[in-house]
């Protein structure tokens, strides 16, 4: 079985993040093709936890399963399930209690490929005390329900959150780090600063300005569907 190591890559060529690359035909086979993930993200990677999105065309559980080394015994679902399990096109699910600096093996609902990811370092000092909220609206300025939006600060790591119920999102920087991981971000307010969205086949957004801006921040998604990435795969390493 073979290992995708996780790779910096640009989104629609202009926004920076961590991706796990993906073929329909060499990494998922005969599956079926509505419920195969793409567009896999990982992000808000910290110490012991990070988070893994995916979508899929058609409507689907989440389920990411994930080990230390080679072993993927442990599970998570999506962190907007709650109570209970609901199907979605946008998945978003949070690997908890992990160790820091370690390397762990993920895979996505149950397919065969594994990928390779990795925890930060340990706790950082940052001085960072910063908060970013606002909207996502589609074409007709009605809010998205759901997505997920993801953020950085150029030069920064790659942070997501999925969509509340009225399309809102929030990001709480405290302890943001360089896009390394190793290290703790300098805040400065002309730094640019950059949002995504991705609503599956119901469009994407993206949003761009100053790390200093106080004011809510209102996303337009478009209609039409664009592909999330343009893939640049990283080597594989095989067992």
């Amino acid at each position: 079985m073979s290992k995708i190591v996780l790779v910096i890559i640009l989104i629609a060529a202009i926004f920076g993040g961590v991706y796990l690359a993906t073929n329909r035909t060499s990494f998922f086979g005969q599956a079926n093709e509505s419920a195969l993930p793409e567009g896999i993200v990982v992000s808000n990677i910290e110490p012991s936890s990070l988070t893994i999105s995916y979508f899929t065309a058609q409507p689907s559980r989440t389920l990411v399963n994930y080990g230390e080394g080679s072993i993927t015994s442990s599970s998570a679902t999506d962190d907007r399930d709650g109570a209970g399990a609901g199907e979605r096109k946008t998945h978003t699910a949070t690997l908890k209690d992990l160790k820091p600096d370690t390397e762990y093996s993920v895979k996505i609902d149950n397919q065969d490929q594994i990928y390779s990811v990795k925890t930060a370092p340990g706790t950082i000092n940052s001085s960072i005390s910063k908060n970013y909220k606002g909207t996502v609206l589609g074409p007709e300025k009605n809010p998205v329900k759901e997505g997920v939006v993801f953020f950085r600060l150029e030069g920064g790591q790659m942070l997501s959150a999925p969509l509340d119920a009225g399309g809102g999102f929030q990001f709480n920087l405290s302890d943001y780090r360089n896009a390394d991981l190793a290290s703790s971000f300098a805040f400065n307010p002309a730094t640019g600063t950059e949002f995504y969205v991705q609503a599956g086949e119901d469009g994407i957004g993206y949003y761009k300005t100053l790390s200093g801006t106080n004011r809510s921040i209102d996303i337009l998604i478009e209609r039409t569907f664009i592909p999330f990435f343009r893939i640049q795969q990283g080597p594989l390493i095989r067992n």
